[in-house]
């Protein structure tokens, strides 16, 4: 009698432990994971920028898209130049900031904090662009641009 109680004892151990959750098959999603997009007006023009990214223990990983148009200045002549950047993002989430980078263009990255919803982030497009003045100097500039992403 003994022995058949602990073998069902040993059978209800094996089923409810096989039952537990599995992080593996059932991953917990972040707040953040998914696509979000927005835009912004850049000199007259349309700015548009996309990302695909998940969250993971706080780093972000995905790929972003940044369509719009750069204004080159060399001396007293300028001219503005199509751009459509596509590249690999990574950053870092920390609730309710969000900070998201082009892996190869580290130039353009952008930072934000996610709204209460859980559907925008309210942010800033950062882009470093190096300008050569009258004088051939290189001069190191950051230009920010508002923009507020939603979720797709």
């Amino acid at each position: 009698m003994q022995r058949g109680f602990l073998l069902i004892l040993a059978s209800l151990f094996i089923f409810l432990w096989s039952c537990g959750d599995d992080s593996s098959t059932n991953p917990v999603k972040s707040d953040v994971d998914g696509t979000w997009k927005g835009q912004t007006i850049i000199d007259k023009d349309t700015a548009r920028y996309t990302c695909e990214i998940t969250s993971k223990n706080g780093l972000i990983s995905g790929n972003g898209d940044l369509y719009g148009f750069h204004k080159s200045i060399k001396g007293t002549s300028s001219q503005t130049i199509e751009r459509h950047l596509v590249d690999n993002v990574d950053g870092i989430f920390a609730t309710p900031d969000v900070k998201i980078k082009f892996v190869g263009f580290s130039n353009y990255h952008f930072e934000g904090q996610l709204s209460e919803n859980k559907m925008s982030i309210e942010g800033q497009l950062k882009i470093n662009y190096s300008i050569i003045d009258s004088g051939f100097n290189f001069k190191d500039t950051l230009i920010t641009y508002f923009v507020t992403l939603n979720k797709q």
